[in-house]
């Protein structure tokens, strides 16, 4: 690990008995859905791309799913 990310290591799991773990695990839940739903929009955005340079309408397709499911995470995080 190198040491710039020494602090991302430190504040993601690091525990001490007095630590709120629940608060933890809520944290690391929220980061890993909005990793997601970042990674989802930038294939949606790929896809409606290429789609819309080629006329491909497998990429649109591919474009709609991808777009449709990251929106899926940003629902459940509303409807809480």
């Amino acid at each position: 690990m190198r040491t710039g990310d020494q602090w991302l290591h430190n504040g993601l799991f690091r525990h001490k008995p007095d630590d709120d773990i629940d608060g933890d695990v809520v944290f690391r839940e929220f980061v890993t859905n909005l990793l997601i739903f970042v990674g989802e929009a930038l294939l949606s955005a790929a896809c409606l791309g290429i789609a819309a340079a080629d006329g491909n309408v497998t990429f649109l397709i591919f474009g709609i799913v991808a777009a449709i499911a990251a929106a899926l995470p940003v629902r459940d995080w509303i409807c809480r």
